[in-house]
Parts: structure tokens; sequence; C-alpha cells
């Protein structure tokens, strides 16, 4: 099967079993693990083991998302930073000219910041807290009081 149809096959099951029901649903947001469209798709046969790399690609594409008013954020654990991993979660929001110039500057900055919260949260737990976070940002050595 050439590259191409096989990334057509992927993101046709991805519209059937992920994007058309958020639409039904009027959602204006929603997210897919990689490595769930994954083994639906090996299940029912339409993909065999190991194209993960593939299937990120196909459901990033800028054109699809284009073609189906949508934007996308990626998240990728600090084990795949490519993102091209079944690790990885792609989350999705419907692009609405309308529903952006009804967005409250609350709305926006909760949008915008989404991606990075999880982030900040791994950072801040791994300095041992929010003090120790800060105390790294602004290079205090401990031994030095």
């Amino acid at each position: 099967m050439a590259h191409g149809e096989q990334s057509q096959r992927i993101r046709q099951r991805f519209v059937e079993k992920y994007l058309e029901p958020a639409r039904r649903n009027r959602r204006r947001e929603f997210s897919v693990r990689v490595g769930d469209l994954m083994k639906d798709m090996e299940e029912v046969g339409l993909l065999r083991k190991g194209l993960q790399h593939q299937v990120c690609t196909a459901i990033q594409k800028k054109a699809f998302l284009r073609e189906n008013n949508l934007e996308a954020n990626i998240e990728a654990p600090p084990t795949a930073p490519s993102g091209k991993s079944t690790t990885v979660t792609v989350h999705y929001r419907f692009h609405s000219p309308q529903a952006d110039s009804t967005e409250s500057a609350q709305e926006k900055a909760d949008r915008l910041l989404k991606p990075f919260i999880g982030a900040m949260k791994k950072e801040i737990a791994a300095r041992g807290g929010t003090e120790g976070y800060i105390r790294w940002v602004r290079g205090y050595d401990e031994d030095s009081e």
C-alpha cells in the first residue's frame, strides 16, 4: 500500500471515530491519544504495528487541519520530544472566527496557556515544589546560605 493511501486511511478513521462525534456533540475541543487511534485501527485490520510516525504526521498535517477547521496542540512526554510516539496526545480545537470574537480575555488566556500548565507542574515537582523551583530559577545555591 502506498504511503499516501495509508495516511488517507488514517485520516478517514480519525474523522469517523473522533472528529465527527465531536462535531455532532457540538464540542469545541477534543483530544486524541495516538496510541488509542493506532490500537483501534490495528484491531480492525486497517493498520500494522509500528507506524506511529505516519499516524502522527497524518493527523497533524496542516492541510488536513485547515480542511477540517481545526487547531492542534501536541502534548508529548519528555521521552518523545519529536512528537511522533504512541504516547503523544493531540488536543484539537475547532477554529471559528465567530467563536473567537466572542471569546473573553480569560477564556483566551486559558486556551493559550493550557499546553504549558502540565509542563510547568512537572518542572515544579522535579525541583521539590514551588519554593525549590523559584530558588532554581533565581540561581540560588543552597550551600552558600
